[in-house]
């Protein structure tokens, strides 16, 4: 499921999307044998980002009682120039 409050968030989202370097997997899991990125590596890639986006970066992880599930939310805040507040949302259901 995918969110957002104003069209500007989309905007800002493509122009911090467009800024994201490669991202190269610096970890290996050992029991799948899969690579991947480490938080820290991740974050080393996207503060700087950020930064120059004056974005954050959110990870909620919301219960849903009802069903028993939960939800991962990855958002994304954008303070523009006016100070105004522009959210992109992305949403993911797990058990």
């Amino acid at each position: 499921m995918l969110f957002f409050n104003t069209d500007k968030a989309v905007i800002l989202f493509k122009a911090f999307l467009d800024d994201v370097p490669e991202i190269n997997f610096d970890s290996k899991n050992t029991h799948f044998k899969n690579e991947y990125i480490s938080l820290p590596g991740l974050l080393e890639i996207l503060e700087p980002v950020l930064k120059k986006h004056n974005a954050m970066l959110l990870t909620p992880i919301t219960a849903v009682p009802e069903d028993g599930g939960n939800i991962l939310n990855v958002m994304f805040i954008f303070t523009d120039e006016k100070g105004e507040h522009h959210t992109y949302l992305s949403s993911i259901a797990f058990p």
